[in-house]
C-alpha cells in the first residue's frame, strides 16, 4: 500500500516538473517572437535618429540615454552579441515582468562607462553567456545610433547580493543572468574598444 502511494507521488512529481519546464519553454519562445519584433521596430527608430543625435553624448556625458516606447515599454537601444548570434532589445528599467520579454538595463549608461545588462536565461536571451571566452565581441547600439564596441576580459560568478560587486565595478559593461538553479549570477565582464 504504502509503495503505491509513493509511486503516485513520484508520477505526479515528475509530471509538475514536465509541466514546469514546458511553462519555462512557452515563456523562452515568447520572449524570442517579442524580441524580434521590437528589435526591427528599434531598427527603424535608429536609422531616423542616426544623423541627427550621433555623437552628442560625447559633449554631455552624464546625459540620460534616449529611451524610446514601443507597445508600453520603454527601450534603450540593441545589445549585439556576433559569437552567440544575439541580437536583442534592451528595456530601459529592469523589473521583473519586463526580464519575461527582454533583456533590461539594471544599471549605468553606456555613455559613462558603467552599463549593467540582466537577463533571464532564457535559450533566446543569455543562457549561453557561458560560452563567451577573452577577446569576443559585444556591440551596443542606443537609440541615436551610438555604437559601443566591447570585449570580454572574463566571466565570473556572483552572489545575488553582490550588488555593489555588479554596479561598482571596473568594467564598462557587464552582463549577467541567474545560473540554472537561480542560486548564483553568471556575470561577463567587458572593457570599451572604441
Amino acid at each position: 500500500m504504502k509503495s503505491k502511494g509513493f509511486i503516485s507521488i513520484g508520477i505526479l512529481m515528475i509530471l509538475m516538473a514536465l509541466g514546469l519546464t514546458g511553462y519555462n519553454l512557452y515563456q523562452d519562445k515568447q520572449a524570442e517572437k517579442i524580441s524580434k519584433l521590437v528589435k526591427e521596430e528599434i531598427q527603424e527608430v535608429i536609422e531616423k535618429n542616426n544623423s541627427e543625435w550621433e555623437d552628442v553624448y560625447e559633449e554631455i556625458p552624464n546625459m540620460e540615454m534616449p529611451v524610446v516606447e514601443i507597445d508600453g515599454h520603454f527601450y534603450i537601444g540593441t545589445l549585439d552579441i556576433p559569437k552567440l548570434d544575439l541580437s536583442l532589445p534592451i528595456m530601459s528599467e529592469s523589473n521583473k515582468n519586463n526580464l519575461y520579454i527582454s533583456p533590461c538595463r539594471y544599471y549605468g549608461s553606456a555613455y559613462t562607462n558603467d552599463l549593467v545588462i540582466a537577463a533571464h536565461n532564457y535559450r533566446s536571451h543569455f543562457s549561453r553567456l557561458n560560452q563567451l571566452s577573452e577577446h569576443d565581441e559585444i556591440i551596443f547600439t542606443d537609440m541615436d545610433g551610438n555604437t559601443f564596441v566591447y570585449e570580454v576580459v572574463g566571466l565570473e560568478v556572483l552572489q545575488p547580493t553582490q550588488v555593489e560587486e555588479m554596479t561598482e565595478s571596473e568594467f564598462d559593461l557587464s552582463l549577467y543572468t541567474c545560473t540554472y538553479g537561480g542560486e548564483a549570477r553568471l556575470t561577463v565582464r567587458c572593457i570599451r574598444v572604441n
